[in-house]
């Protein structure tokens, strides 16, 4: 069976699943209640076993192999590393909770994710990236002990129901750096990455080494997407775009702007940006009239992959299909509208161009046995977080917005566009 899989925030990072509320998670069906398992036999790695057993451990010789090639990435940081690793049974609860569904495929997902991390591990040590690297294994990162090392490195659940993997200098817990993994295309490569990163991260803490680049993460920069919200210069996003940034640059229609974090929601997935360079121009207004409904249009507009689309920005329309999001969190929408890693914390608008959203997340999930054709298991489920939050939001922090209580005509999908491009931008977060 070949398996693809991508779960994202619209701005990928390590290639680990989470659920989305870590203080209510779904129950997860045991595998009897959910769907049947697949039939042999299975691809994985480009090599066909029996079982998922099998799949396992031929992926892990076959990534211990890339040992023998692996290079440096740079030049070598030194001194010690503690890893923290979640256990295989939380590993295989967060696939098992984003994909609802529990069986072969969430347990080969979790086995290897664990198996690269601790490959990873050793090509560490033997690159001499770091002197000493240490993996053990909690799920309780912040309670494993870090006396005498360097640096301290963990995959967590994070409040805004994503997984984060961060590095920090033990003695200096509170400067804390997201570690983004990038993207890969083979074995070799995502080994390459995860020692990439964690490199830079080691970087950003003062280590006297250079940045490196890594695919998917271009010169230490990510992107997302941002919509002013009032004449003050605030603009609203995701806290995932701007979690772990340096600096924040909105590319505004003349220059890249210096922006400020005023207010940041990890639980709600929403911040608040200030950018005092642009205190004019067009704003959004938030749909405040009816009910937002199954099938209502849903158009959203935003800067997805950065450097491969285009900068102009990229409209896409859907309509609303269910008014929660994974595991009935009533927080979001799901909707058809097709989004990519850069829409994050871009509009989500109405057909009369009102704000009822702001994109968050999507999955998409498909496996293929030999001879037959491709089973979509997951496929296009984008998720919204409903404006009704965002609006909560800057309520609590006194911020202005305008709110539309009477609904417009319908406007063509064209004009939406021409209306969204005048406020919304794209956010640069330099790490």
């Amino acid at each position: 069976m070949r398996l693809s899989l991508s779960i994202s925030c619209a701005l990928l990072s390590a290639a680990l699943l989470a659920g989305c509320n870590e203080d209510t998670p779904p129950q997860v069906q045991s595998p009897s209640q959910t769907q049947a398992k697949p039939k042999a036999p299975y691809k994985a790695d480009g090599v066909t076993y029996t079982s998922v057993e099998a799949a396992i451990v031929g992926h892990r010789v076959i990534i211990e192999r890339e040992l023998s090639v692996i290079q440096p990435p740079g030049k070598p940081v030194g001194g010690s590393l503690l890893l923290i690793q979640p256990s295989i049974s939380r590993l295989k609860y967060m696939t098992a909770t984003v994909l609802h569904r529990h069986d072969d495929i969430t347990d080969y997902i979790a086995n290897v994710f664990d198996i690269d991390m601790h490959v990873a591990a050793r090509a560490m040590v033997q690159v001499k990236e770091f002197d000493k690297v240490e993996v053990v294994t909690s799920d309780e990162p912040d309670k494993v002990d870090a006396a005498g090392y360097d640096y301290k490195m963990w995959t967590e659940l994070a409040e805004d129901g994503h997984n984060r993997t961060y590095l920090i200098v033990p003695s200096k817990p509170e400067n804390k750096i997201e570690i983004i993994f990038g993207t890969s295309q083979s074995n070799l490569e995502r080994l390459r990455n995860i020692m990439a990163s964690t490199l830079n991260g080691a970087s950003d803490l003062g280590a006297k080494v250079d940045r490196v680049t890594i695919p998917g993460v271009t010169g230490g920069t990510t992107s997302g997407t941002g919509f002013f919200i009032n004449k003050d210069g605030n603009l609203l996003t995701n806290a995932h775009v701007v979690n772990g940034c340096r600096k924040l640059k909105v590319v505004l229609p003349q220059e890249e702007a210096d922006a400020s974090l005023v207010k940041s929601d990890s639980r709600n997935d929403l911040a608040l940006l200030r950018v005092p360079s642009r205190t004019a121009g067009p704003i959004a207004q938030f749909h405040g009239y009816s009910p937002v409904r199954m099938g209502d249009e849903a158009v959203a507009y935003g800067f997805p992959l950065a450097g491969a689309l285009s900068s102009q920005g990229n409209l896409t329309n859907g309509n609303v299909t269910a008014l929660s999001g994974l595991a009935d969190d009533s927080r979001f929408y799901q909707i058809s509208t097709q989004i990519q890693p850069g829409n994050s914390g871009g509009p989500l608008l109405s057909e009369d161009g009102r704000v009822i959203g702001i994109t968050s997340s999507f999955i998409t999930y498909s496996m293929q046995s030999p001879g037959q054709a491709s089973v979509n298991v997951a496929q296009n489920l984008n998720f919204a977080i409903k404006a009704q939050i965002a609006m909560n939001f800057l309520d609590t922090n006194s911020v202005k917005y305008e709110l539309a209580t009477t609904a417009h005509p319908a406007m063509k999908l064209a004009d939406i566009g021409d209306l969204a491009k005048g406020y919304t931008f794209m956010v640069k977060c330099i790490k």
